[in-house]
């Protein structure tokens, strides 16, 4: 199997299509604390920063991978979402910075 890691680091804005004959599924990594803050013009981000994001995999889009997710329990979680799939998440610093699971849909 293929794969590709590809950092999501430019856009706030998801929507993940098929991406590629050459690769089988994509692995995201996701933005760390300093990019984010870079995306919105800020050296660092307020002690009260959130945002959700929406991901979901339309038809024909190749299956899709996002570490470093904590989920309802506070562990650190992959999400691999195919055909149909969608997942919500917090982006937040509260109390640290980090992507938590809101919702996820298979």
């Amino acid at each position: 199997m293929k794969s590709g890691a590809f950092g999501v680091i430019t856009h706030l804005d998801f929507c993940v299509r098929k991406f590629a004959e050459f690769f089988d599924c994509l692995y995201i990594s996701l933005p760390d604390e300093s990019q984010v803050a870079s995306m919105f013009g800020m050296s660092s981000l307020p002690s009260d920063f959130g945002l959700m994001l929406v991901f979901r995999c339309l038809a024909g889009s190749k299956n899709v991978t996002l570490a470093g997710i904590y989920d309802q329990n506070g562990s650190v979680q992959s999400y691999t979402l195919a055909v149909g799939d969608s997942i919500i998440l917090l982006v937040a610093k509260v109390p640290y910075f980090g992507y938590f699971l809101i919702n996820y849909t298979s």
